[in-house]
């Protein structure tokens, strides 16, 4: 029999790894933004120079006030397509994989794989699929719920 002094440990570092995880996306956010940031900045610098009669020339007489407000833009936007439907691919130990419209293939650790029943809500055991032609091939066990 397993007390609740033992399973505190585990269920405290799972937490702890999707803390670790999400700081890592939003670091990621941050370099990818600065870097997309600089190349929308270069870009309008460049066309700027060139066209001195247009939006870029404007644009590229101020380029911190450019590369902060293109990353700003970028990284809100980078931010609400990870916590979006089809951005969420899970944090920590859990992955998710979306396969059609609000259905996903959950992935725990590494070992339990399944899938949402929609009209009674059972989860299923996936053991093999493979997507091919927007649909999902494979074959289920169990239902988790069956589980004892």
């Amino acid at each position: 029999m397993v007390c609740a002094e033992n399973r505190a440990p585990a269920a405290s570092f799972f937490r702890m790894e999707a803390l670790f995880h999400a700081i890592f996306e939003l670091f990621k956010i941050a370099i990818l933004s600065s870097f997309y940031a600089g190349l929308i900045t270069l870009l309008v610098s460049i066309l700027g120079y060139f066209r001195k009669d247009t939006i870029f020339y404007t644009g590229s007489q101020k380029p911190i006030f450019l590369f902060f407000g293109a990353g700003f833009a970028i990284s809100a936007f980078l931010c609400f397509f990870m916590t979006s439907f089809y951005g969420n691919h899970g944090l920590g130990d859990t992955s998710l994989l979306p396969v059609s419209h609000r259905k996903v293939i959950t992935e725990i650790n590494g070992r339990e794989v399944f899938i949402k029943n929609e009209k009674d809500g059972r989860d299923f055991d996936v053991n093999m699929f493979n997507i091919t032609d927007d649909y999902v091939y494979g074959t289920t066990g169990g239902g988790i719920a069956d589980k004892p």
